[in-house]
């Protein structure tokens, strides 16, 4: 006898199998139906981009308006394509006939195809209401044609398209590109703008000068539409952005602008400074290699250790060759730690460790025999860093003179005359008349008390010491150099006196041996700079360059006394 209990569920397990089969069915009716929906929605994009030849102008805007899942945002991607003129780097005499013709036709109807892509937008909008990027788009297209318009009825109702693209910046503030439209739009028509939009046009472009092209661009005429101080106080506290500014007003001719916005870079770039240094000792304590790695990289591609070449800039250079990975190989004449080890081998050897500079050659291939054995002598390894400059290849070689005075320096300090004077006695002939060799010589023949050698290099010397300098300025870089040999002893007390002779006002940047050390803005034709010279010694360079204005012309030096109220 057939048992009812299973009949029920038999009878309801086939109307839930029914009701799930009706509902798939329905699903199944209702996707296709949204689909030739999207079909649909998506013709007035295609109608629009064949009527104005988008597809011959913009192929590859065409293809991605294909991909688009539904017509609303396939309108976006075409109305882009509108907005655009012909490409700066296209002459139309280098097109095929058949673009050309699609550009000509496009001028001619200007107009009609700026009218469909408003439509085109109002649509979108309509259909997709919270999307900011088609209000983005409406307003740029209003404000297009307001400025074709011969009565430009748009621009003297700006609402017309200030009030889209406002709305399209508050609905997505992330978006930069808005925040450019906004104010470079504001920017253009600000005659023309309500006191409502004047007011709220500082936070406007507070926010748009955040793209540094936009700073490029409408920098100089936000000085002009709000005042010199309140442009410049909308300004991020961010290097390349004030350099952006600066070199703006450099071209424009307000070198003083340039000085006061050069100023703040430097604050800004020392604040940069430190917190990169901060990001790498925090992935340096945190162990992680790779992010460690990837910070030393960036810091010393974006703070070139000479950008500042003082005692905070050498501890924060050496802190990060000191904290670098030794994991990777790198090469001598590429790698960015290389660029470190010679920036301190050119006369800042004691701003860093000699183990620093010995742990990151260990990781660098092709480095000089020189250069490594200077490197041991910086670590005390005074064995092994002469023992490759008594093979053949490097007795004679000009490049080994700065290890042998650095040998000879430090038998001194370890009270050994002789050894030093031999040291210096495997200096190439060529180089032994150089200066850094005669200042060496001298120390040497005062230990040995050898007044015949110290009357001899005393002359020579002094034979070295010029008492003026004057060089010209080298095409292209507007940089004027001069070299000195410069006697610790006889510098003592005296200061270094440079008049720059600038071809019109700039701003100045100068230093020692490749670095910056210090600005100066030079208003007049020509500039006083007084350098004091204590602790400098051995041959040296002094650079000067115009960074905005100018250029410079001449470059005359003098070394003199300080005055005694000085």
């Amino acid at each position: 006898m057939p048992n009812p209990t299973n009949a029920t569920q038999r009878v309801t397990q086939r109307f839930w199998r029914v009701l799930l089969a009706g509902v798939c069915l329905l699903l199944a009716a209702a996707s296709v139906a949204y689909y030739e929906l999207d079909l649909r929605s998506g013709k007035p994009a295609e109608r629009f981009e064949r009527a104005f030849s988008i597809d011959l102008r913009w192929p590859l805007d065409v293809e991605m308006m294909r991909l688009q899942p539904s017509g609303d945002l396939a309108s976006d991607v075409v109305v882009n394509a509108a907005l655009r003129g012909v490409p700066g780097s296209v002459r139309l005499e280098d097109l095929s006939p058949r673009l050309r013709k699609a550009w000509v036709e496009s001028a001619s109807r200007r107009d009609e195809e700026l009218r469909g892509a408003r439509d085109l937008m109002l649509d979108a909008i309509a259909t997709r209401p919270g999307w900011a990027y088609h209000r983005f788009l409406l307003g740029q297209v209003v404000y297009a044609a307001a400025k074709r318009g011969e009565n430009a009825d748009p621009v003297r109702r700006p609402d017309l398209w200030a009030k889209p693209l406002s709305w399209a910046a508050a609905a997505a503030p992330g978006i930069d590109a808005i925040w450019v439209a906004l104010g470079g739009a504001y920017l253009e028509a600000w005659s023309e703008l309500t006191p409502a939009m004047r007011a709220e046009t500082p936070a406007v472009l507070r926010r748009a000068f955040l793209d540094q092209g936009f700073v490029s661009r409408s920098f100089l005429p936000a000085v002009a539409a709000l005042g010199r101080s309140e442009a410049m106080r909308l300004l991020p506290e961010t290097t390349h952005l004030l350099d952006a500014a600066a070199q703006a007003f450099s071209q424009e001719g307000d070198v003083q602008g340039a000085a006061l916005l050069m100023a703040r870079m430097e604050r800004a770039e020392r604040r940069e400074r430190a917190a990169d240094l901060r990001e790498i000792e925090e992935r340096y304590r945190l162990g992680e290699v790779d992010r460690l790695r990837t910070a030393c990289l960036a810091w010393v591609s974006t703070h070139p250790a000479n950008d500042f070449d003082d005692p905070v800039g050498r501890a924060q250079a050496a802190r990060v060759l000191e904290l670098w990975p030794s994991d990777r190989q790198g090469s001598w004449r590429s790698d960015a730690r290389a660029e470190l080890v010679r920036f301190f081998l050119n006369g800042r050897e004691f701003d860093v460790k000699g183990e620093t500079l010995a742990r990151s050659l260990e990781s660098l291939s092709g480095v000089p025999q020189a250069v490594l054995a200077r490197v041991k002598l910086l670590t005390g390894n005074l064995g092994g860093a002469d023992e490759p400059a008594r093979g053949p290849q490097g007795v004679d070689a000009s490049e080994w003179t700065a290890y042998f005075v650095d040998l000879a320096k430090l038998e001194l300090k370890r009270g050994r005359a002789r050894e030093a004077r031999a040291a210096l006695e495997r200096v190439s002939p060529d180089a032994r008349e150089e200066c850094e060799v005669l200042l060496t010589r001298r120390e040497v023949a005062r230990a040995l008390r050898d007044g015949a050698e110290l009357e001899n290099v005393n002359q020579r010397v002094e034979s070295l010491r010029i008492g003026s300098h004057s060089a010209e300025a080298a095409l292209p870089s507007l940089q004027a150099t001069l070299s000195f040999c410069l006697d610790a002893e006889w510098a003592k007390g005296r200061v270094l006196t440079l008049e720059i002779e600038v071809a019109a006002p700039a701003v100045l940047v100068y230093g020692w041996d490749g670095g910056r050390s210090g600005t100066l803005s030079a208003l007049e034709d020509s500039s006083i700079l007084r350098v004091p010279l204590r602790g400098l010694s051995g041959w040296r360079s002094f650079s000067v360059r115009a960074s905005a204005g100018g250029p410079v012309r001449e470059l005359r030096a003098a070394m003199t006394m300080l005055e005694p109220s000085s």
